[in-house]
């Protein structure tokens, strides 16, 4: 048994893996809506930072060749950065040239990518069945 400090009474293995699941899409879900935040202010730096940090906590849920995947893409991102840092650091979402673009493009492509992921793992959860009518 396992202590629920939610309740403050003991309570079977299963309730708390129920417990941390509900706690682990919490979790991704306030990363995932942070991630919106900063796309919509192309705050480039803060995206990224949320979107590296969803990675992390679905990363168990991937395959190597995913992995290597998104290192490509980091690759290609940091390239980006190093060429227009003024770009990717500005945060007020005003520093609009080439460089912001290929840097949003970038972003949102990982983004996208990450989210299909996470689609194809069921991480947000498995579609019911269909009733028939």
């Amino acid at each position: 048994m396992a202590w629920n400090k939610n309740w403050g009474e003991e309570v079977e293995g299963k309730e708390l893996a129920y417990d941390l699941r509900q706690s682990y899409a919490k979790l991704v879900g306030e990363i995932m809506i942070r991630a919106r935040d900063f796309l919509v202010e192309r705050n480039y730096e803060d995206w990224f930072e949320e979107l590296d940090c969803l990675y992390i906590h679905i990363s168990m849920k991937l395959r190597k060749e995913d992995k290597v995947e998104y290192n490509g893409m980091l690759i290609t991102l940091n390239y980006l950065i190093r060429e227009h840092p003024r770009a990717y650091h500005d945060k007020s979402g005003k520093n609009v040239n080439m460089g912001s673009n290929n840097i949003y493009s970038q972003l949102k492509k990982i983004h996208m990518w990450l989210f299909l992921k996470m689609e194809e793992s069921d991480i947000f959860g498995s579609k019911a069945e269909e009733e028939d009518w």
